[in-house]
């Protein structure tokens, strides 16, 4: 049965209050946020582990981290990002070792 979503013509930035500390939720959040024009913020009840916001950083987001809150602000023309090498070449690279994560 095919669904219908309705929204917002676009996007708004919220700040958003984690019920417990997720760092999914957290990245998911900040994630969303940058296809909006403000700030999104996420405030979590304890830290959780940061590498959306090191990789936003790295990408060129205007991003806040306090010990119990990230609050971020990226233009979409600033976010790039490359791999090194060629595409095949890392295709190769990553499913050579998915058997290796197995357990």
């Amino acid at each position: 049965m095919p669904i219908t979503l309705r929204g917002p013509k676009h996007a708004a930035p919220i700040t958003y209050r984690v019920p417990m500390a997720s760092a999914q939720v957290k990245s998911a959040v900040l994630l969303a946020g940058l296809n909006t024009p403000g700030i999104t913020t996420v405030i979590e009840p304890v830290m959780t582990r940061d590498h959306t916001e090191k990789m936003l950083k790295g990408f060129g987001a205007n991003l806040t981290v306090r010990p119990t809150s990230a609050a971020c602000a990226i233009s979409s023309s600033k976010a790039r990002a490359s791999s090194p090498g060629r595409r095949s070449r890392f295709r190769v690279t990553l499913l050579g070792g998915l058997p290796l994560w197995r357990r």
